[in-house]
C-alpha cells in the first residue's frame, strides 16, 4: 500500500516524477515493458529495480497467472463468507450466554438491593398507617366535644365561645395533618408495591434466562461452537472485555489474512494483464487529463492517496456522488464540518477518526459573523457550527453505536461514536493525566513498557517547578533549563534526541529557538552536533500545541511560560478546556516534563490533573545528572 500525496499540481507533478519516472525503480518502464514486450526502445535500456525482482511476463503467462489468481481469490472468499455466516449463527445462540453472563448477576443483585428497600417501605408504610389511624381518633374525639359543646350549651358565653374556636381550630389541623399522613401512606404503599413488583419481574427473567442458558448448555455444541465469544466473555473486567478481540481470531483470522494474501496477488496479476490500460490510464492523470474511469486503474497502483480538503474539489473535480470507496478522514476533531462535505459526497463509505477532546478547529470567521449567517439560515449555530462542532462531533452524533464518557454533569455525558479505549501509546503517568483529564477514567492502558535514553538522562515524568519573573508570556529561565536539557542530552547520546518542546503560546517558542540556535552558533554547548541537523530539528520538533497533533515522540517538554508577573488570563485560556494538556501529553511516549511554575499553574483548570500525578522537582536536580555527565567528561 502506497500512500501519495496529491493535493495540487504541483504535488502531483512531485510524486510522479520521484516514484512513477523514478529511474532507479523504473516503474514507468516496467509498465511499458509489460504492456509491450517487444519495444524496441526498451531493449537497450538498463531494467530497474522492479524489473531486476519482477520481469514483467509475456501476454500468454500474464493471463494464466491472472485467472490462477481470480480463482484462489474467489475461494478464499467463500471460505471467509461461510465462517461470517457461521459467526453470525453464533452471535444468535450466544446471545443467550451473554444475557446469562451479563443479566443474572445484575439482576440478583437488584433484587438484594429491592428486598432491602422493600423492608424499608414496608416499615414506613405502617408507620404512615399508625399516624394515619391516630389522626383519625384524634379529629373523632375532636369533632365529638364540638357536637356535645354546641347541643348542650344554654348561651353563649364568652368560655363556651372561646372553647367552640379551640376545637374548630384543632379539628382544621387534624383535618391537614391526616391528609398529610394519608399521602404519606399512599407513597410507602405505591412504593412498596413497585418494589415487590420488580422483584417478581426480576425472578421471572432470571427463571426464564436461566432455562434458557441451561438449555443450551444440554444441547450438541455444533461444530462452529468454538467460534466467538467463550464462555465467561462477557462478564470479564472491564479492562479484559475491551483489550479482547473475540470476532476475529482463530479460524476467521486466518481466513482473512489468506484472504488479504490471495488479494494482493489478484491485484498483481491484474496490472501486470492490464498493463497497457492502466499505463494510459495514469499517464492521464499525470496530465491531469484523467476521466473517472482513469482514477480507477490509478488506485489499482495507488490504493491510497492523501490529500487535504483544500484540493479534494481540484484533484477529483470530475468524480460525482460516491465516486471513492472509502474515503478515511483523519483528525476530524480539527476539521470544520463543511470543509469535509466535498470529501464525504464524492465517497460511498466514510470513517472519521478523531478526537473531540484535543485541537479544536482553527476558525477564521468572527463569532458574531457565524451567528448571524445561521441566523439568516434559521439554523443554531451550537450544533452545527466550528470551533463548538467539528466533523468527528457530527459523525459521533449521527453513528448509532455510541459511547458515554461521564462528564461534571452526570446528566449530561459526553458522546462519542466507536470509542477506542484501548491505549497503546504512553506509558503510565501520560496515560493517567490524559484518562482522568479528558476520559472519565474509561480508558484502558496497554502500553508495553520499553526503554529510554532520556528518562535515564533526566529521570521520570515530573513537574519541572521554575519561580523566576516573565517577560509577558517568556521566562527566561524556564528556557535556559530546557536548552541545557536538550544541549546535554545531544553531547551525552552523540546525536540529536526524540524530543517534542511544546508551549501553549507563541513567544516562548519563538524566544526558545532563538536561544537555542545562538548557543549552537557560539558553541555554547551542542558540541559534536552538526548545525544544520540541530537547525531542522528546532524548526519541526519545537512548536506550540498545533504542530504536534498526530505526532509522537519518546519525551515531550512542556513549556509553560506566563509565569509570575504575566496576565492570569493566558493561563486561564490555556486550562480552559482539556485540549492542550491532553494533546501535549498524549504526544510523549516514555517521558513528560512540565517545566513552568507550578505555584502559578497548579490550579488553573486542566493543570490540576498535571500537578496532581507529576512529581516537583526543581531545575537543579532535574538537571544534575546532566551537569555531572558534562563535568566528568
Amino acid at each position: 500500500m502506497i500512500a501519495a500525496k496529491l493535493g495540487n499540481s504541483r504535488n502531483r507533478k512531485n510524486f510522479f516524477e520521484k516514484f512513477w519516472w523514478n529511474e532507479s525503480w523504473g516503474l514507468s518502464n516496467w509498465m511499458a515493458r509489460a504492456a509491450n514486450p517487444d519495444s524496441i526502445n526498451l531493449a537497450s535500456k538498463k531494467p530497474g529495480k522492479l524489473e531486476e525482482h519482477y520481469p514483467p511476463p509475456r501476454r500468454p503467462e500474464a493471463m494464466a497467472r491472472w485467472q490462477k489468481a481470480r480463482d484462489d481469490f474467489q475461494q478464499a472468499l467463500d471460505r471467509c463468507h461461510k465462517i461470517r455466516d457461521e459467526l453470525s449463527g453464533v452471535c444468535d445462540t450466544k446471545s443467550i450466554r451473554m444475557k446469562g453472563e451479563i443479566s443474572i448477576p445484575v439482576l440478583t443483585e437488584q433484587n438484594r438491593q429491592f428486598t432491602l428497600d422493600l423492608e424499608s417501605a414496608k416499615i414506613a408504610c405502617e408507620a404512615a398507617s399508625i399516624d394515619v389511624q391516630i389522626n383519625m381518633s384524634r379529629l373523632e374525639a375532636e369533632t365529638a366535644k364540638l357536637t356535645a359543646l354546641t347541643s348542650n350549651r344554654v348561651s353563649e358565653g364568652e368560655n363556651t365561645n372561646a372553647q367552640i374556636q379551640r376545637i374548630s381550630n384543632n379539628i382544621d389541623q387534624l383535618q391537614t395533618s391526616l391528609i398529610r399522613s394519608r399521602k404519606r401512606y399512599l407513597s410507602c404503599a405505591t412504593e412498596r408495591d413497585r418494589l415487590i413488583a420488580s422483584i417478581r419481574h426480576n425472578d421471572r427473567v432470571i427463571a426464564t434466562v436461566g432455562n434458557e442458558k441451561e438449555l443450551e448448555t444440554n444441547q450438541e455444541e455444533p461444530p462452529q461452537s468454538s467460534l466467538g465469544p467463550k464462555e465467561g466473555f462477557w462478564s470479564l473486567p472491564h479492562e479484559l472485555f475491551h483489550a479482547g478481540s473475540p470476532w476475529n481470531e482463530g479460524e476467521f483470522k486466518a481466513a482473512r489474512d489468506d484472504l488479504f494474501v490471495a488479494s494482493v496477488n489478484l491485484h498483481h496479476a491484474f496490472v501486470v494483464a492490464g498493463a497497457r490500460k492502466i499505463r494510459s490510464a495514469i499517464k492521464s492523470i499525470a496530465t491531469n487529463q484523467a476521466e473517472p474511469n482513469d482514477w480507477g486503474m490509478f488506485f489499482l497502483i495507488i490504493p491510497v492517496v492523501s490529500t487535504t480538503f483544500a484540493s479534494i474539489g481540484k484533484t477529483f473535480n470530475n468524480l460525482g456522488q460516491g465516486s471513492l470507496g472509502w474515503v478515511l478522514i483523519d483528525e476530524g476533531g480539527q476539521a470544520t464540518p463543511q470543509a469535509a462535505v466535498g470529501a464525504i459526497w464524492r465517497s460511498k463509505r466514510t470513517v472519521v477518526i478523531g478526537d473531540q477532546q484535543q485541537i479544536e478547529p482553527v476558525v477564521t470567521i468572527p463569532p458574531r459573523s457565524t451567528e448571524l449567517i445561521f441566523r439568516e439560515n434559521k439554523s443554531d449555530p451550537k450544533k452545527w457550527a466550528a470551533p463548538e462542532i467539528s466533523a468527528q462531533s457530527l459523525a459521533d452524533r449521527a453513528n448509532e453505536a455510541q459511547g458515554h464518557f461521564p462528564t461534571d454533569n452526570p446528566d449530561l455525558p459526553r458522546v462519542t461514536g466507536f470509542p477506542l479505549l484501548v491505549h497503546r501509546r504512553c506509558d503510565k503517568v501520560m496515560f493517567d493525566i490524559a484518562n482522568h483529564l479528558a476520559y472519565g477514567g474509561e480508558m484502558i492502558h496497554a502500553t508495553q513498557p520499553g526503554p529510554s535514553a532520556i528518562r535515564d538522562l533526566l529521570g521520570q515524568s515530573s513537574w519541572v517547578n521554575i519561580s523566576a519573573p516573565s517577560q509577558d508570556k517568556w521566562v527566561e529561565m524556564e528556557g535556559r533549563a530546557v536548552t541545557i536539557a536538550i544541549s546535554g542530552i545531544c553531547e551525552r547520546l552523540g546525536h540529536i534526541p526524540d524530543i517534542y518542546v511544546i508551549s501553549p503560546f507563541r513567544q516562548p517558542i519563538r524566544h526558545l529557538k532563538q536561544m537555542i540556535r545562538r548557543n549552537a552558533a557560539n558553541q555554547v554547548g551542542f558540541k559534536g552536533i552538526d548545525r544544520r541537523k540541530l537547525s531542522r530539528w528546532v524548526s519541526s520538533n519545537i512548536g506550540t500545541i498545533h504542530t504536534f497533533q498526530g505526532k509522537q515522540a519518546e519525551a515531550v517538554m512542556l513549556l509553560l511560560g506566563a509565569g509570575s508577573g504575566a496576565k492570569s488570563s493566558s493561563r486561564i485560556w490555556a486550562g480552559k478546556t482539556p485540549n492542550i494538556l491532553n494533546v501535549a501529553s498524549t504526544r510523549a511516549q516514555r517521558c513528560l516534563y512540565v517545566v513552568g511554575n507550578k505555584r502559578e499553574w497548579e490550579n488553573v483548570g486542566s493543570f490540576k490533573i498535571a500537578a496532581k500525578f507529576l512529581p516537583t522537582i526543581d531545575a537543579k536536580s532535574w538537571l544534575s545528572k546532566i551537569k555531572d555527565d558534562q563535568t566528568n567528561g
